[in-house]
Formats: C-alpha cells, structure tokens, sequence
C-alpha cells in the first residue's frame, strides 16, 4: 500500500461481512436476552441477537431477521441506535445496533450450529448484567448500553411503580405515551396505575388506547375485556377474546 505520507508499507486486512445486533423490548417492557452455547470458548454466553448481513441486504432486514431466527421474535418497531466501524484497524467491518419494541417472542429458529435459549428480564435487570460484566459477549453490552437512554423512562416508570409512587409512575408512564416506540407500554402501565388507584373509567380509557395502538396484543386485549366486562358492557368485551 501506499502510506498518506507516500512511502510504500504492507497491511494485513480481514474482509468479512457487517453485522447487526438487536436488543429485544417486548411488549410487556421486558428485555429478552439469549444465552447461546459459543463452542470455541466451550461454555454457554448471555447475548442479544445478532448476525452477519447477507450481501445485497439491508441492515434493517438483517436485524428483523436475526431477531426472528434467534428469539423467535417479530417486532412492531425497530430503532437505529448507531452504525460504527468495530475493526478500524484490520478491516472494514461495521456494526449497526438496533432497539427492537413491541416484540412478540415465539419459537426460535436457530442455525444448525446453534445452541440457544430465550429469557427475559426485567430492564433493570438487564442492563444490571451488562454493567456488572456477566455479559462477556464483546458486542452485546454496548448494544445494551446504547439502548439504555432509549429506556430511561421505562425504568423510571417501572421502579416508581414497584415502590408505590404513583405519582411519578403516572408522571413517567406518560411520558412514555408521547414516544411511538413505548406508547402502547405507557398506556398499558396508565391503566394498571388506575386500576390501582380505583379510577375504572381512566384505566379502560388507557387499555382502549393500548389495544388501538396494537390490535392483536393480548395483554391490551385482556385488559379491555375485564374492565368492559365488569360494566356489563359484552358487546364491547367479547370481540377482545379473539385477539
């Protein structure tokens, strides 16, 4: 090669093709991890899903389908978190993080080659493994850090609610409403916080919107058809039974 400087110089480079990786948010505000049996290191690893692009495919298309074969899992949305070079100094490999919401985990379709378990945890949970180093999957725990100001609200909410503080889980459950990526986890928590403070008319109105923003959840569904049914409302509660 040629040096900036001019001088001629030998560099080694290793090809291979971009990858993606993809930190799973389901529907219910869990982070969904996989812990996928590595048999160069002969022991089992905690990751988020992840694989290489095919050439000719997009990044997005990659993570959609990394996500479905590893978790199981199909996404109402997907957020670009970043896309950097991983190998600057040997090669030309980048990596894109994605943050994937309102993910419904199924059945995973692994590689024959593969090993892997699907297990989800709580946010804080997850990002606790990713800070204390029990991940030691290289790529995995900037992946969960760079999701992590994405679900500062979720976290807040959440905590707030476990420790009773109604008011500021009201106050962070809706701020999460004005975000389309956690809209529907807001209202959801809208409607349990009400529930929980005796308001019925304030949690149907937040379940409806809930189910509004995502027709076939189950969770939402449930919801609508408990609090329709406590009104005698059944021409309203029983079309949520077949979602």
């Amino acid at each position: 090669i040629e040096l900036p400087d001019g001088s001629p110089g030998e560099y080694n480079v290793i090809e291979m093709n971009d990858s993606v990786w993809v930190v799973p948010l389901t529907h219910d505000g869990q982070i969904a991890l996989i812990h996928n049996y590595r048999y160069p290191l002969k022991t089992w690893c905690w990751e988020v899903p992840a694989g290489h692009v095919e050439p000719g495919q997009q990044p997005i298309d990659a993570a959609q389908m990394e996500l479905l074969e590893e978790a199981g899992g199909r996404a109402d949305n997907y957020r670009l978190l970043t896309s950097i070079s991983t190998l600057n100094g040997i090669g030309s490999h980048h990596g894109s993080f994605f943050l994937a919401t309102g993910v419904r985990l199924g059945q995973p379709q692994p590689e024959n080659s593969e090993a892997i378990r699907v297990q989800t945890y709580p946010v804080a949970d997850a990002l606790a493994v990713a800070y204390s180093g029990q991940i030691n999957d290289a790529m995995s725990v900037p992946a969960l850090l760079l999701a992590a100001p994405h679900l500062t609200d979720l976290l807040s909410a959440q905590a707030a609610h476990l420790s009773g503080d109604h008011r500021a889980a009201d106050r962070y459950f809706t701020s999460l409403t004005r975000d389309p990526d956690t809209a529907f986890l807001g209202h959801i928590g809208l409607a349990r916080l009400a529930l929980e403070k005796d308001e019925p008319d304030t949690a149907l109105l937040a379940a409806h919107t809930a189910l509004d923003l995502r027709p076939k959840s189950a969770l939402a569904a449930r919801q609508v058809m408990i609090l329709e049914a406590e009104r005698g409302n059944w021409g309203a509660a029983l079309p949520a039974l077949s979602v």
